[in-house]
């Protein structure tokens, strides 16, 4: 029976954050890929990108929301993304910069739809006259 390697049992050890934030992904030296990064935790986080999956300790340095980049291998992968572990954890400040960056990021978002919305209320509101 072959035996299954340690690290895969290992229970999470902390809470991932919920963020929507640009990222860029590398491996293999010389493959890029422009990615999502979906959560994120103080040890790894979970990208979405369109490349097929990849394999379990691929090595992908990651570029998060153009702050750093971290060496990193993959823990899963699918269809729809993959999570990734860091080499060494991320410092608590950084985390909380890049779930703040996220939710300003948001925040503005949603402040220029809100914007584009009642711009073109008035649009058409003057288009009927």
């Amino acid at each position: 029976m072959s035996k299954v390697p340690e690290r895969t049992w290992r229970v999470r050890c902390e809470t991932r954050r919920a963020v929507e934030l640009p990222g860029r992904a590398r491996w293999n030296v010389s493959l890029r890929a422009d990615v999502s990064l979906l959560d994120i935790s103080l040890h790894g986080c979970q990208i979405s990108f369109g490349a097929a999956p990849m394999l379990v300790g691929t090595v992908v340095f990651i570029r998060l929301a153009d702050s750093c980049t971290l060496r990193s291998a993959v823990r899963w992968s699918n269809a729809f993304g993959m999570g990734l572990e860091f080499d060494h954890p991320l410092h608590p400040a950084v985390l909380e910069h890049l779930v703040t960056v996220s939710e300003w990021t948001y925040l503005q978002r949603r402040a220029a739809n809100t914007l584009a919305k009642k711009r073109a209320a008035i649009v058409s509101g003057s288009e009927r006259r």
